[in-house]
């Protein structure tokens, strides 16, 4: 890779690293400018523009950097597992100490969610349905494992992600005691969406 191409990416994560860096639990994607964004990075804002074509550009690549981000932690911390139980505490645990590390990323995904535009709306479902399939997967694996089948693996994932992203919403203020009592929390619901999901699987065959 020539130094003009590593230094053209560079530029453009110091302004990925710029917006993160300008969000916290007050200030939303959209309040930030373009000519705030580029301060921030050491350019100029016309330079802006041979990366990103507007701060919508920019805000869809914060989403897949969040995304990938998550996807990564939660796929190493699932690797080590050997129960269907235990999926539940090591997910919930891995997803609430990222939070901790970098809440700038949830707190947009959680926000834009709700209040981005459609293309971002549409962006965020799609890293949370990259991040449902997976789970789901590793439900079925390991369910077939230990000989505990569930009745449906995609929806009882995707119960556990909405239940889950949406507690971790509320992490984000909490002290680190408090956001433990509300992990131990999420872990006993979603246990129950476990159980019921595997009820289900004895029931239907």
């Amino acid at each position: 890779m020539s130094t003009r191409t590593d230094k053209k990416q560079q530029t453009r994560q110091n302004l990925i690293d710029a917006a993160l860096g300008l969000l916290n639990q007050q200030r939303s994607f959209g309040s930030l400018s373009l000519r705030e964004v580029a301060r921030e990075a050491g350019l100029a804002p016309n330079a802006f523009y041979r990366h990103f074509d507007d701060m919508e550009d920019l805000g869809l690549a914060l989403v897949d950097v969040a995304g990938q981000s998550l996807r990564t932690v939660m796929r190493e911390a699932r690797q080590k597992l050997v129960t269907s139980q235990s999926v539940l505490d090591v997910s919930v645990n891995a997803l609430f100490d990222h939070i901790a590390r970098e809440p700038q990323l949830f707190h947009m995904l959680l926000r834009e969610q709700g209040t981005g535009s459609e293309s971002w709306r549409r962006a965020i479902r799609t890293e949370i349905r990259y991040f449902t399939n997976e789970l789901a997967e590793d439900l079925e694996r390991l369910g077939q494992a230990k000989e505990r089948p569930i009745a449906d693996a995609y929806t009882t994932a995707d119960a556990i992600v909405a239940i889950t992203f949406g507690g971790a919403g509320n992490a984000l203020s909490m002290s680190a005691d408090s956001r433990s009592e509300l992990a131990a929390r999420l872990v006993l619901q979603l246990r129950m969406i476990m159980l019921g999901s595997e009820r289900m699987a004895e029931a239907r065959d």
